[in-house]
């Protein structure tokens, strides 16, 4: 038994040794990559393309206010950017903190019974008309410069989406610490993969999709094989990090539930 136990412990750390140093090769061959990105990307952009970021909202009275206000500092054309939030049956005063932004012409508020937030992207999907979409969860807030950091990549006909780095904001407790070490390994991790073409799955904080204008058909978590998936490492955004464990565990279990494959039947995007 006890053999059994080493040779399982000696093939774990193998493997775990084998991909860090995969990895660390990895980066070392795209090293000029990232700097080319960092010198150019988000700047003399030729044309802006419109693009709507969806906010969908459950509860979260005390941050939905700060990140709206993040998405309308965007550094982008205000003729070119709408915002649509989703009020997915919140029981707090998010509906009241959505209505105090009614007002500017950017933003559209909607209401609907809670359904998850699978069904606030679908509702706001349909009302989609721009060229871009994207997704900001109503607990992280955006860098001025983000968008523009996004659009050149869409150049590029066959990106189907690309993906911020995600850091956190203010860790307090020892979990928080913790997440901020989850959230650090994962910007590099998730940008390796993407240079390998191996990135699968999108993240709710600052996605962007390409839209499709005359089809119909399903968004998915996952990728089609024609489609590419990037990474954008020098496009921050900062989430709120969970407080409790017990709801850091729910989280883990709604993400768990969303790569399973849950669709999204609405507007094509990609």
């Amino acid at each position: 038994m006890a053999e059994i136990q080493a040779l399982i412990l000696y093939c774990s750390l193998f493997i775990s040794l084998f991909f860090e140093v995969f990895l660390l090769i990895t980066y070392l061959e795209v090293r000029e990559e990232l700097d080319l990105e960092d010198k150019h990307l988000g700047k003399n952009i030729r044309e802006f393309p419109t693009v709507t970021i969806i906010v969908p909202c459950f509860n979260e009275e005390r941050t939905v206010g700060d990140t709206i206000r993040s998405l309308l500092d965007l550094d982008y054309p205000k003729e070119k950017l709408s915002i649509i939030a989703v009020d997915d049956g919140s029981t707090d005063g998010t509906r009241r903190e959505l209505a105090s932004f009614e007002s500017r012409h950017q933003i559209s508020v909607l209401s609907k019974k809670n359904g998850g937030k699978h069904t606030a992207l679908n509702l706001a999907l349909e009302k989609v008309e721009s060229e871009l979409v994207g997704c900001l969860d109503a607990d992280s807030f955006v860098d001025s410069d983000a968008l523009r950091k996004i659009v050149p990549f869409f150049d590029d006909a066959s990106i189907m989406a690309v993906t911020p780095s995600i850091k956190v904001f203010e860790p307090q407790s020892v979990l928080q610490y913790l997440q901020k070490i989850e959230y650090s390994w994962g910007i590099f991790l998730r940008r390796m993969l993407s240079s390998l073409g191996a990135l699968y799955v999108t993240p709710g904080p600052f996605s962007a999709f390409g839209c499709s204008e005359n089809s119909v058909a399903m968004l998915t978590a996952t990728k089609p094989k024609t489609w590419k998936l990037l990474c954008a490492c020098r496009n921050i955004v900062t989430k709120l990090l969970i407080p409790t464990a017990r709801m850091f565990i729910l989280s883990r279990r709604r993400v768990s539930a969303r790569s399973t494959g849950r669709e999204y039947v609405g507007r094509t995007v990609f």
